[in-house]
């Protein structure tokens, strides 16, 4: 964990990752209960390209 706060630290925007990530994962059950479920399938799709991305980030 230490390298992926560091890379965070070194290059900012990476942070706007992270926030991708956390809206991405707090929209799938905001869509689930509005009955749109190719939208939370999609924000689902999106998280996980940001998870996979700051996993890259960091190594």
């Amino acid at each position: 964990m230490p390298h992926s706060t560091e890379a965070i630290k070194h290059e900012p925007w990476f942070f706007v990752v992270v926030v991708l990530a956390v809206l991405a994962v707090a929209n799938i059950p905001r869509s689930i209960t509005r009955r749109r479920d190719f939208e939370a399938f999609l924000s689902s799709c999106g998280a996980m390209l940001c998870l996979m991305a700051l996993f890259g980030i960091g190594m």
